[in-house]
């Protein structure tokens, strides 16, 4: 980006399957080290199953990208929570159908992440968002952020969720930054000897 006109020029539009490698790529931004411990070595190619697959975790319905002259900048991903139940079920059917052989992903294990994203039936929850580093500092967060959370006050949420790594102070404090708040939750996450430990973080969009 060169200035503040490029930023006018930027869109937020809905992911398309041709988005599929810069969705893994900024996956790996975002959460490579938990997928590469959740999916095994071949997570890349199991995340891109599960992007064009559809109605999944990573389905490309999920997705929202920033955009600037057709080149993707940064995405976020969040649904409902019943849309997470049903979105869940589907990973581990997909999982236990197409990619035990490739990377032998434990059904346990997407359950085990899925429960991260379960909140209040009146809560939208974001499951991933992330910016290439070199966009970083040009307010790209921020846009996703707003359209996220328009899109679920639109729908009649009444607030919205999601889960940062504990170590990850600088999520954290672009998250207070948009008056989100720490929830009494942190949820251990514990795979392949590994621990990963996520603070639960909210903001309320309607009064109750």
């Amino acid at each position: 980006m060169q200035d503040n006109s490029d930023k006018a020029d930027i869109r937020i539009e809905s992911a398309r399957m041709a988005d599929c490698e810069d969705f893994v790529n900024l996956l790996e931004v975002s959460a490579g080290e938990f997928l590469r411990t959740l999916l095994g070595p071949n997570w890349r190619d199991s995340i891109s199953l599960l992007y064009s697959y559809g109605s999944t975790i990573f389905g490309v319905e999920k997705v929202t990208f920033a955009r600037l002259r057709g080149k993707n900048l940064g995405m976020y991903t969040g649904f409902s929570p019943w849309g997470s139940l049903l979105a869940y079920l589907r990973t581990g059917w997909v999982c236990m159908r197409f990619l035990r052989k490739q990377t032998s992903p434990r059904f346990s294990r997407v359950l085990v992440a899925g429960r991260m994203s379960w909140c209040h039936l009146k809560t939208y929850y974001i499951s991933n968002i992330a910016v290439y580093d070199k966009y970083r500092g040009c307010g790209i967060g921020e846009l996703l952020m707003a359209d996220a959370e328009g899109k679920a006050e639109e729908s009649g949420f009444r607030r919205v969720s999601l889960d940062v790594e504990k170590s990850n102070d600088a999520a954290i404090g672009f998250y207070l930054h948009r008056r989100y708040r720490k929830l009494p939750r942190i949820r251990v996450v514990k795979l392949a000897g590994k621990r990963f430990e996520f603070i639960r973080m909210g903001k309320l969009l309607k009064d109750e």
